[in-house]
């Protein structure tokens, strides 16, 4: 039997530009998780009964906002942070699920 593989979701522009602002980098990926207090975005320790991320290389944040359809992503790596918004929070699942440990 073959594995299938469904991508990514593309993230929607519109909801990433409306999502609220995340602090300024910290040093290193425990800093930044910390600086996210009161911002609306929380970090993830494990997501989908796994670990998420490789702490503090890599660390991975939340927003939800269901009442107005915005689910942001945001990615700590190295030093830099992307950030992506789906309207669907079903799409920013399926785009979380790249960042969990097998």
């Amino acid at each position: 039997m073959t594995e299938q593989t469904t991508a990514a979701p593309a993230p929607d522009d519109a909801v990433t530009a409306a999502l609220p602002p995340l602090p300024p980098l910290a040093d290193e990926g425990y800093g930044w998780m910390e600086s996210l207090t009161g911002t609306g975005w929380y970090p993830l320790v494990g997501f989908l009964g796994r670990m998420i991320g490789d702490w503090p290389h890599v660390c991975v944040a939340f927003h939800t906002d269901r009442e107005n359809g915005r689910y942001g992503l945001a990615v700590y790596s190295e030093g830099t942070v992307t950030v992506d918004g789906y309207a669907d929070e079903a799409d920013r699942t399926k785009a979380a699920e790249a960042y969990c440990e097998d």
